[in-house]
């Protein structure tokens, strides 16, 4: 068993009843003003929790070290980097990265502890990563052929290795335990462009442990849209997609221009709806950025308004945000190696929504 460990039962009356003093997190993130519409979406939807049939599926891990808490640090609690990159030109500007700094920010994040990790597993805290690491999640939006391209060379496909698919695989080669999992947020309209090579990119992706949302079928901003517009748009792009893959189902959504309905009524489509005969229902629905996502254990966690960090090194951008944690490492998420325990600091418990903690063991321990 680890050092210093203590343990507590998850059961609400239990919890209620111990007597442990909660200390007041001293640790806060550096709040950043959002605008007035991501505000109100978060406060009003702070209590959300993930819908009962996405349930937790823990992987089978076969040997666990034990580690030592001092040394580690873990923190389960902490904030994850969901990064947004749109397209690759010539030079760095809003929303445009270059193919050289791409790779750079990878490099980094490997050297400074970062594993790559799905949307899903993040949104599911499903993540199995070593003791000590931190995950950090890679979207792309809006399917520019500048993501994934490709030649044919001597009859044969090749990934052009300027490309971010490209880029992540060189990295990943070099690399192999960074991983090389991210998110695709296509649209119906444009899918990385060379259409004759769409059903080609579409399965390598998943064959290759990468995953593709919804960004909609037409870029459409969802706040001036009714409720059969964007059932339409929403279900018409997931069907389009999933007519290439076999088995595949789209269930996360990026946010065209972040935008969503100010309607309730009309904002539930955004996750879940149908149109004709083509239901979807979304597990993730990610904001354009601004700042880094709270813990999926967290009572601030809610998977229908994700925080994503933009790309760039404009200010909060991807390099104010890792020089942050660089300063600041107790607020950053680090895994204690173990996908059946939640390891999180004293300290930090009041901030846990215990209901997300599922068949999980929760273990508190004095962080110096």
């Amino acid at each position: 068993m680890k050092k210093m460990l203590l343990l507590l039962c998850i059961i609400p009356l239990i919890i209620m009843g111990c007597s442990v003093e909660v200390e007041e997190n001293k640790e806060t993130i550096v709040k950043i003003e959002k605008i007035e519409e991501i505000k109100e979406i978060e406060e009003k939807s702070e209590k959300d929790v993930i819908p009962e049939e996405k349930t937790i599926e823990i992987k089978e891990v076969e040997e666990v070290k034990e580690i030592d808490l001092d040394e580690i640090r873990p923190n389960e609690m902490g904030k994850v980097m969901v990064i947004m990159y749109h397209s690759f030109g010539e030079s760095e500007k809003q929303f445009v990265s270059t193919p050289e700094i791409f790779k750079e920010d990878l490099i980094e994040l490997n050297d400074l502890g970062y594993v790559l990790v799905s949307l899903e597993d993040y949104v599911n805290n499903n993540m199995d990563i070593e003791a000590g690491k931190t995950p950090v999640i890679l979207t792309f939006d809006d399917g520019h052929s500048t993501n994934f391209k490709v030649f044919e060379e001597n009859g044969e496909i090749k990934i052009d290795p300027k490309s971010a698919v490209g880029i992540i695989e060189s990295v990943y080669k070099e690399n192999v335990d960074f991983g090389r999992e991210a998110t695709f947020f296509l649209n119906g309209n444009i899918v990385f462009g060379q259409a004759e090579y769409v059903d080609y990119k579409l399965n390598y992706l998943i064959d290759n442990g990468y995953d593709i949302g919804n960004h909609s079928n037409g870029h459409e901003d969802l706040s001036t849209l009714s409720a059969d517009a964007i059932q339409n748009t929403l279900a018409i792009n997931k069907e389009k997609i999933e007519s290439h893959l076999n088995g595949y189902e789209v269930r996360t959504l990026a946010l065209p221009f972040g935008k969503r309905p100010k309607d309730e009524k009309l904002e539930e489509f955004i996750y879940n709806g149908k149109w004709s005969d083509i239901g979807y229902n979304n597990i993730a629905v990610l904001n354009v950025g601004w700042n880094p996502a709270n813990s999926p254990i967290s009572k601030k966690f809610n998977y229908k308004s994700i925080n994503r960090v933009q790309a760039g090194s404009m200010e909060f951008q991807l390099d104010h945000w890792i020089d942050y944690f660089e300063k600041n490492p107790n607020n950053r998420y680090i895994s204690d190696g173990n996908i059946n325990e939640i390891t999180v600091p004293e300290s930090l418990k009041e901030y846990i929504d215990y209901d997300k903690i599922g068949s999980k063991e929760l273990i508190f321990y004095e962080r110096k």
